[in-house]
């Protein structure tokens, strides 16, 4: 006669369910505890749908209630949590192989890649501002002579050495990346020629007083600016870039602004 009521007790299972999706374990542990209390409690009072039948089976219905509530509760939580933790890891897997993909892991500027993604969005940023957006392109000069004469190793060094001295002279809107080999560009938001200039002529000057660590390297720049050089990645660094070559043809260790064509 009291089997027809087991359903209706059983029905206490959803909110042990949902329990275990919204709560940590200590709180499920604590729901679980609660209710199989309350079914002792009850049982031992003589009342509920396990005090019915003989002590037997009253205890038999009682152990499989309270074992099927822990283990609904606790095991499921246990499941989700689990769960939950591949797809943090997951997710700050995929964070660091993103961070690797934009950055040089030489130097760690960001890579030429990151570049080709950043700067269009912030020319689009600076038309629709009606702000000035400025590049530095730099190249190191006689560097393949410390190669020849040092070996890599005291090249990647100097390279390494000019990735600091990069980030110590950039703001936090701006960026510098090695754009491949001893090439660097260096991206100044909402800044005007002359303040890119000012910035070009402490980051020469800083290589220039660190001939030690950096071999006696020294750097040319060349700067460009939007929207008066170019409204365009493309145009852009190809007037910073054609700048970079008059610096090195007016004999290196210099800065040059990009004037348009002769």
């Amino acid at each position: 006669p009291y089997i027809p009521s087991l359903p209706l007790t059983f029905a206490i299972l959803p909110f042990i369910i949902w329990a275990a999706f919204r709560f940590r374990q200590r709180e499920v542990a604590t729901v679980n505890a609660l209710v199989c209390a309350m079914a002792v409690w009850f049982t031992l009072e003589g009342s509920g749908p396990f005090a019915q039948g003989s002590l037997n089976e009253s205890l038999l219905l009682l152990l499989a209630f309270m074992c099927t509530v822990v283990t609904t509760g606790l095991v499921l939580h246990a499941v989700i949590d689990d769960r939950r933790r591949a797809v943090e890891a997951a997710h700050r897997i995929l964070n660091e192989l993103r961070e690797q993909m934009m950055r040089d892991p030489l130097t760690t500027l960001y890579n030429r890649r990151f570049l080709q993604d950043y700067l269009p969005r912030e020319l689009i940023r600076a038309k629709r501002n009606r702000s000035s957006l400025a590049v530095i392109a730099m190249d190191l000069d006689h560097f393949k002579r410390v190669n020849d004469t040092a070996g890599h190793q005291a090249g990647d060094q100097v390279l390494v050495g000019v990735g600091a001295l990069l980030k110590r002279h950039v703001r936090g809107s701006d960026i510098a990346c090695r754009y491949g080999g001893e090439e660097f560009v260096v991206v100044l938001p909402n800044t005007t020629l002359e303040s890119a200039r000012r910035r070009s002529a402490q980051i020469c000057s800083a290589i220039r007083r660190d001939p030690e660590r950096l071999r006696g390297v020294t750097a040319s720049l060349g700067v460009a600016v939007c929207p008066v050089h170019g409204m365009d990645m493309d145009s852009l660094l190809l007037a910073a870039d054609q700048a970079l070559y008059e610096a090195k043809k007016a004999g290196r260790n210099r800065i040059v602004l990009w004037k348009g064509s002769k």
